[in-house]
């Protein structure tokens, strides 16, 4: 039994313990959501590397802020949710992709910026060794480097686009996040109350 005198405080404990088992819960639930998403890119895109998976990311909920969210700290990554089409840039310039810049071994501090003239992006170098412009087939147009490999000693970086790029839709996100909430947060929130109730006793 509850002393009477205790009640006013009891309850106020058990207030803070069911927001608490919200925060838990709604927590590990958007780390499942996030779970989930990372799946999905993996079964839909070429990953080269895991920078596209580690732009999944949360918000953890918080005593102050009762809430939690799944999101995409790249931009150009959401763009596959619904499709549609990506503008070239204005002018002669494009961006080089973070995968180009982890294989050219650039360091963070050191990153092209996301867009550069042609004339000034062909002045940097690729581990030492100067880029280049040059005609492609079709009428397109490359930013090539010199390589030491015998076989292939011309390498392709990256491809000027001339026009929109048209993005195909590849649903990834919304129904991974929505599905791994319907399946989760229950569970988490009656595991989260059990062991807040088991902390008063």
């Amino acid at each position: 039994m509850i002393d009477i005198d205790k009640l006013p405080s009891t309850l106020t404990e058990l207030e803070k313990q069911l927001r608490f088992a919200a925060v838990i819960a709604l927590t590990r639930t958007a780390i499942d959501g996030q779970k989930a998403v990372r799946e999905q890119q993996e079964k839909l895109f070429t990953l080269r590397n895991k920078w596209t998976q580690r732009g999944v990311r949360i918000t953890p909920a918080t005593k102050q802020k009762v809430e939690s969210e799944v999101y995409l700290a790249d931009w150009y990554i959401a763009q596959f949710e619904e499709g549609g089409s990506r503008k070239k840039p204005k002018g002669e310039s494009f961006q080089i992709p973070a995968f180009i810049r982890e294989v050219a071994g650039i360091s963070e501090k050191k990153l092209i910026p996301k867009s550069k003239k042609v004339s000034v992006l062909s002045t940097k170098k690729f581990k030492g060794k100067r880029t280049f412009i040059a005609q492609m087939k079709k009428g397109k147009r490359g930013l090539f480097v010199k390589t030491d490999d015998q076989v292939n000693p011309i390498r392709l970086l990256y491809v000027l686009q001339d026009k929109d790029i048209p993005i195909k839709k590849k649903p990834f996100f919304f129904k991974a996040v929505d599905k791994a909430y319907l399946h989760n947060v229950e569970k988490h929130y009656d595991k989260a109350i059990i062991d807040a109730f088991k902390s008063m006793k």
